[in-house]
């Protein structure tokens, strides 16, 4: 199922089509379906915090969001994996009609000059045998829910991606 799912997002992604089939959840059940990427985090020596300060609905296409915050969580555990360990912060909060969910991690951070295409298709770092895909699927998923996502990175304090979508409830 995971893999016919990717392969339809990355149909469709080639097309510039991203379908979502959109339905009510709780940011608990979201959480629910990252605890194998939280696991995998904390076996590499990584300490997960998760600051939950919203506890509601969001109205969203669920296994979509789930690749979004899968795709952040895996990078910054490698951002953070030969570092010898370091913080992972999963944050969702809820400012007026918008859900923020922010994604940071002590890791090595992303080059400045590779910033401002960070989003684009075949843009990689540090990564063996990465495609480059993942962020722009990522940055795809997000503004088809009519949301936006943002990412700020050094090499000091590591990198923080913050996601805004509607609420919709």
């Amino acid at each position: 199922d995971r893999m016919e799912g990717l392969t339809r997002e990355l149909m469709e992604f080639s097309r510039g089509t991203t379908k979502l089939e959109l339905h009510r959840t709780t940011i608990a059940k979201l959480l629910s379906g990252l605890e194998h990427d939280f696991e995998r985090c904390a076996g590499l020596n990584i300490q997960v915090r998760s600051d939950v300060r919203y506890q509601g609905e969001i109205l969203v296409d669920r296994r979509r969001m789930l690749r979004v915050f899968t795709n952040l969580l895996r990078n910054s555990c490698e951002a953070m994996k030969n570092t010898g360990g370091g913080l992972l912060t999963f944050r969702v909060q809820r400012e007026g009609d918008t859900v923020c969910i922010e994604v940071s991690d002590t890791g090595c951070g992303i080059p400045e000059d590779l910033l401002p295409k960070i989003f684009e298709p075949f843009v990689t770092h540090g990564k063996a045998h990465g495609t480059g895909l993942g962020l722009a699927i990522v940055k795809a998923i997000v503004e088809a829910h009519r949301g936006t996502i943002t990412v700020r990175s050094d090499e000091i304090s590591g990198t923080q991606f913050e996601i805004r979508v509607p609420a919709g409830v």
